[in-house]
């Protein structure tokens, strides 16, 4: 990172990779697409670190460019994007909001933001894949969970999960 000041401790990125998944932030997931160029795509992601390793979890359907991209190669980047320091959205503060929190007009951008590096691929284990669909039912909509849940039976056998097993993480707070 060109700028070290601004770097962020592991310890941060999986906080902010967390409020990601509390608060239903999108990732932007990056591939290697079709005749070299990059494939970018949102994906609702869960964070996971309960395991012996640190995993990200989506749904998808079960064909299109993003699996096919997947399967002939599993490298992946996604970046989280998040709210600035203070808690805002992320944008340019004015004059007045910057001279209200106390500091010099700077017209930076203050915000936060992971990126993750590591390898995806599709669930095949039927279990873990409804285990996954479970836990992202549980996180996303706990008030309709056992409306999501007999959602899931009917529904699991036409969307895929998809793995990421993060190799490593770099964060950036301004």
């Amino acid at each position: 990172m060109r700028r070290a000041d601004k770097e962020k401790p592991a310890e941060w990125c999986r906080a902010l990779l967390e409020e990601g998944t509390r608060r239903h932030w999108a990732g932007m997931l990056g591939i290697n697409g079709e005749n070299g160029y990059p494939y970018v795509v949102p994906v609702d992601y869960i964070y996971d670190e309960t395991c012996d390793r640190e995993h990200i979890w989506f749904h998808s359907a079960l064909r299109g460019l993003k699996l096919e991209c997947i399967k002939k190669d599993p490298r992946i980047c996604m970046t989280v994007a998040a709210k600035d320091q203070e808690g805002r959205e992320s944008y340019m503060l004015s004059a007045e909001q910057e001279a209200a929190l106390g500091r010099n007009q700077d017209y930076t951008c203050h915000f936060g933001s992971v990126i993750v590096y590591g390898k995806a691929r599709i669930v095949e284990d039927e279990g873990k894949k409804l285990e996954v669909l479970d836990l992202l039912n549980r996180q996303r909509t706990p008030e309709f969970y056992e409306r999501g849940r007999k959602e899931i039976e009917m529904q699991a056998k036409h969307c895929c999960v998809v793995e990421i097993e993060i190799e490593h993480m770099t964060g950036k707070g301004i």
